[in-house]
Formats: structure tokens, sequence, C-alpha cells
């Protein structure tokens, strides 16, 4: 089939792109102009810059030093902040309970600090129950001279049995070995009698 003359392929209009009127001025030209970074050229003869990768390493070494830092400083501020509870810490800090014990393994001054942050927790739990006993809370001052005064006889007193049954095959044992097996019971009884 043949095509009606009067629907002949006309080009398409291609919109202008945005800023083309701009692109087109002087000002426009020299800010494209240096805007497009120039391509590295370099004359015949002359040899290609060679990157220090000792350089580039140390940087990239510091970089990671430095983000590790503000992680760990993150963390002992989240730390403090949930009482020292490390599941919680770890997660609202973004980081895991294995990379926490790392930190603290590996590096005494986080260990150090992690440390202090605990005993400023045990001040506060200390200074609430004295808060309590002051109140009158007799359960607090039980407790308190339970754990604090054991030196004053408030501690209770725990009595351990450690007799035990013990079968023996004599029958493999020389007779010197008899002999200070004997001896030896005697000293044990001797010993308990006089208690």
């Amino acid at each position: 089939m043949d095509k009606p003359q009067n629907q002949q392929k006309t080009k398409k209009k291609i919109a202008p792109v945005k800023g083309a009127k701009i692109a087109n001025t002087e000002r426009g030209k020299a800010e494209l102009k240096n805007a497009v970074p120039k391509k590295a050229t370099r004359t015949a003869g002359e040899k290609p810059k060679k990157v220090d990768r000792t350089k580039q390493a140390a940087a990239t070494k510091k970089v990671v030093q430095l983000e590790v830092a503000k992680r760990k400083s993150n963390f002992l501020e989240v730390y403090k902040n949930n009482m020292c509870i490390v599941a919680t810490s770890c997660l609202k800090a973004g980081i895991s309970r294995q990379t926490f014990y790392e930190w603290r393994r590996e590096d005494s001054d986080f260990a150090s600090k992690c440390e202090e942050i605990e005993e400023l927790q045990k001040d506060m739990a200390e200074a609430s129950i004295l808060k309590q006993i002051k109140e009158g809370n007799t359960t607090m001052t039980i407790f308190y001279a339970k754990t604090k005064m054991r030196d004053r006889g408030y501690g209770e007193k725990v009595e351990l049995d450690h007799h035990t049954e013990v079968e023996l095959d004599f029958s493999k044992l020389s007779d010197e070995e008899l002999l200070q097996y004997n001896e030896l019971l005697n000293k044990m009884h001797k010993t308990e009698s006089k208690e």
C-alpha cells in the first residue's frame, strides 16, 4: 500500500535542553568550560605520575581509625544512657555484641571508659539504696546490712558438709602405702577431735 502524499515523513522537533539558552551566552560557555574537567594530558616522553600506595593506605587507615573512634564514642554515650545494658546499647549504637567485646578486649582506653561508666552506675544504685534506707525501707536496710556489713556479723553464714564417703581398694597398696594411709587417718582424727 502506498501512503497518501499528504502524510509524508516529518522531522520531529527536539525540545531544547534545559539551560541551553544560558549555554549559548558567553557566561554560560565559560561556566560549562570550567565545569567539565579536562582530560589529563602529558607531553611525549613524560612519565605518568606514580600513585604513592603507602600514602594512600596510610590515609585510608587514618579515615577508618577516625570512624571507629567516632563509633566507640557514640557507643559509650549510649551505654551510659542505657544503664550499662550491653544488648540494648549495642542494638541502639548499631554494633554487634561481638564488636563490643572485641573493642573492650583490644582497646584498654575503651575498656577503662566502660569500667568508669559501670562504676558510676553502681554509685547511682548505692545512692538509691541509701535514700530508701533513710526513708525507712526495712527491706533495703536488711539488704544493705547483709551485703555491706558482714564484718559486723550481719552476713548470712553457710555451713558446708565436707564429709564424703569414698570406697578404696586396699588390695593393690603395698605394706608401706598402707602404713602411710593409716598415719594420715590418725592425724585427721586427732585434728577433728581438737575442734
